[in-house]
């Protein structure tokens, strides 16, 4: 889903960078747009800047945040500064987490409410704190995996009937 960049005609009092309401609260494949600064992924108070892609089936949880510049002031323009940010497929933001930009987080990773990501999360990683630190591993029906975060393992998903496996320090999925 392509959120299209906002017309400065529709509010003469905002920027055309100002943020905008959708309905959906999971995206199917957003990317952006660079006529714009800005534009909203939901209807829940959800920003999506420039250079943030949002594979299909992210789901961005109440006021989560990206950010798109690395060291933001307001009376320097650094739009030449803006960093690519990438949210995989399946992955999941909770409310209130931040994204800071430049990073890439990976397939059907989890992050918590509230966490600060600052570095790329590895897929199916469960992400939480400030600064965020990985806990455990995420299936992708949303359950914790019971393994690891390092070593050999497997696991075999009672939803979905999906196996897992840990090798040293990465899931792999049986195609």
């Amino acid at each position: 889903m392509l959120i299209p960049p906002r017309s400065s005609t529709s509010n003469p009092n905002k920027t055309p960078s100002a943020p905008r309401s959708s309905t959906t609260s999971t995206a199917s494949s957003t990317t952006a747009n660079t006529s714009s600064a800005l534009r909203s992924a939901n209807s829940n108070n959800v920003s999506v800047y420039d250079n943030v892609t949002l594979e299909e089936g992210v789901f961005c949880g109440p006021s989560m945040v990206f950010t798109n510049v690395y060291n933001p002031r307001s009376l320097i323009e650094r739009k030449s500064e803006y960093r690519d940010t990438l949210v995989k497929r399946g992955a999941t933001l909770g409310a209130n987490c931040t994204i800071v930009c430049g990073i890439t987080i990976g397939e059907f990773a989890f992050i918590g409410a509230g966490a600060v990501i600052n570095k790329d999360v590895k897929p199916y990683a469960l992400m939480v704190g400030v600064p965020a630190r990985q806990i455990g591993w995420m299936s992708e029906h949303g359950e914790q995996m019971p393994l690891p975060l390092e070593g050999e393992g497997s696991y075999t998903c009672p939803h979905s009937g999906q196996v897992y496996h840990l090798q040293r320090d990465r899931i792999a999925t049986d195609p």
